[in-house]
């Protein structure tokens, strides 16, 4: 569903001889809260050995999340999207050069495509029932230096 708050004015304006007056309507649409809410919680890795990034599981850590809707809003279609800066479109970027995080839908092997609806036909249930994961990932031929990174990433939930 598609939020909209909006204003209308209608100026209104007579002119008499000396005396000037004008009317004003306003009208103001309020919709609702939205029906559904998301919460992630943020994520450290704590330490992580360089050396031991195999790609392949290493330090893979579920990323908790909930997203909830009231009863009247259970059937309505949602789009679920993991949005970053990318190194390539299945890793995030980190503030390591050389460092990236991948996302898996639970303990799947193959990372999710970042930027893109990543959904099951549209309802998220799938998704949501296995948790998202999310593992560091290191570039082939480089060395991350040694010190804390950053990722900044957007879970999004657009529902209708």
């Amino acid at each position: 569903m598609r939020w909209f708050a909006g204003v209308l004015l209608v100026i209104m304006c007579r002119v008499q001889a000396t005396t000037y007056s004008s009317t004003q309507t306003l009208t103001i649409i309020i919709d609702p809260p939205p029906p559904c809410s998301l919460t992630v919680d943020d994520l450290d890795f704590g330490s992580v050995v360089i050396s031991q990034i195999d790609n392949s599981g290493y330090k893979k850590m579920p990323l908790h999340f909930a997203f909830t809707c009231s009863e009247e809003s259970q059937s309505k279609t949602v789009k679920m999207k993991i949005i970053a800066a990318t190194l390539d479109d299945r890793t995030a970027q980190t503030s390591a050069p050389g460092l990236g995080v991948q996302f898996f839908n639970g303990n799947a092997t193959t990372p999710l495509l970042l930027n893109s609806d990543i959904t099951d036909q549209g309802q998220p249930a799938d998704v949501v029932a296995r948790g998202l994961s999310v593992m560091p990932f290191k570039l082939a031929g480089q060395t991350p230096d040694a010190g804390d990174f950053r990722a900044q990433i957007t879970l999004q939930m657009e529902y209708q």
